[in-house]
């Protein structure tokens, strides 16, 4: 945020303190409440990106900076589709070349690996709930 903007939303936070009489509990003008309060966001900020570091991915909850699921899958798809070496997928074929690229992709991402849980979570196009069976067990493990 540039200087201007984060004056501006100083002066109006120091405003929205005093029009709700913030200050009176703690006997503080309200333009030092509103630096404090800014200054806890930049603090905040600071921890996010830290945190992203520790953990190596972007923790963002959507927006610009982070993939939907919806775009996770598109992304996925397209990238498949777009590669030189040819990929076969269905029930009789072994799956782990599909659970190495998935991997790939999500660490590609920075996005995080799947719950234990995860394939219980699925809802198939037919409408029948996911059925682990020994070829989507390898994407457990």
């Amino acid at each position: 945020m540039d200087q201007t903007r984060m004056d501006q939303f100083e002066i109006d936070l120091a405003s929205a303190v005093n029009r709700c009489s913030r200050e009176n509990a703690s006997n503080t003008p309200d333009f030092i409440l509103a630096r404090f309060m800014e200054r806890c966001l930049q603090s905040f900020e600071e921890a996010s990106k830290r945190r992203e570091d520790w953990y190596g991915h972007n923790c963002s909850i959507g927006g610009q900076d982070g993939l939907t699921a919806s775009e996770a899958v598109f992304g996925v798809l397209a990238w498949l589709t777009t590669r030189e070496e040819p990929l076969t997928i269905g029930c009789g074929y072994e799956c782990s070349v599909v659970a190495s690229l998935a991997q790939e992709f999500c660490e590609a991402n920075h996005l995080q690996p799947p719950r234990e849980t995860w394939a219980h979570n699925l809802i198939h196009p037919s409408g029948e709930c996911s059925q682990i069976n020994e070829h989507e067990d390898a994407f457990l493990r």
